[in-house]
């Protein structure tokens, strides 16, 4: 059986002055990834402008985006990892293979 395909856009979160970037969304579509980059537009944009430091910048949208991650997580709104969202898949496609009804594992 195949590896689920990788998500087709992704927002990344890189400063100027480093060679390392954080994923911040992952969509299948345009349309999802539109969504999370307006939203980011509109809820953290503007307070990063007003970081006089990138690294301080940086280091306050990890925090944000890891607490709004994790409160995602304890509501069951996203999966806790690229491997979980992997397995999901596989075993999605699994279940639809073999006709098998979803509650049965």
């Amino acid at each position: 059986m195949r590896d689920a395909k990788p998500p087709s856009y992704r927002i990344l979160l890189q400063t100027p002055v480093s060679d390392f970037s954080y994923v911040v969304s992952v969509a299948g579509n345009h349309q999802e990834i539109t969504s999370d980059w307006l939203w980011l537009q509109e809820n953290l944009l503007e307070t990063l402008g007003s970081f006089e430091e990138a690294e301080q910048a940086m280091e306050f949208a990890q925090a944000k985006i890891h607490s709004l991650a994790t409160f995602a997580r304890e509501v069951g709104g996203i999966p806790e990892d690229m491997e979980q969202l992997k397995f999901k898949e596989v075993e999605k496609r699994f279940l639809k293979q073999f006709n098998m009804p979803p509650d049965e594992k």
